[in-house]
């Protein structure tokens, strides 16, 4: 629901000219066409499961499925420290 407000929130306020979506949530479906069609809106998606989404993809201006490799690398490490203190991801991650 959040990022679906966002996406046209910030677009009927002209915050961006491209949003990239990561998701396989096909409730964005409609948002994504109306900040297409409605607001003019270049919608991106990457897929990050294995199943391709058929309604994202028909309704994107283009659709990647995210490779594993390139999504592992961009992680925070499992344990890092700051300022405020130490932070741990969660065992189940």
């Amino acid at each position: 629901m959040n990022l679906a407000s966002f996406l046209l929130m910030d677009g009927f306020e002209n915050q961006y000219e491209l949003a990239v979506v990561i998701s396989n949530d096909s409730d964005l479906q409609l948002p994504i066409e109306m900040a297409r069609s409605k607001l003019g809106k270049q919608v991106g998606v990457y897929d990050p499961s294995h199943k391709r989404s058929f309604q994202l993809h028909g309704a994107a201006s283009w659709y990647r499925l995210l490779r594993k490799g390139p999504l592992s690398a961009s992680l925070f490490p499992d344990e890092f420290s700051d300022a405020q203190g130490t932070i741990r991801k969660p065992v189940g991650w």
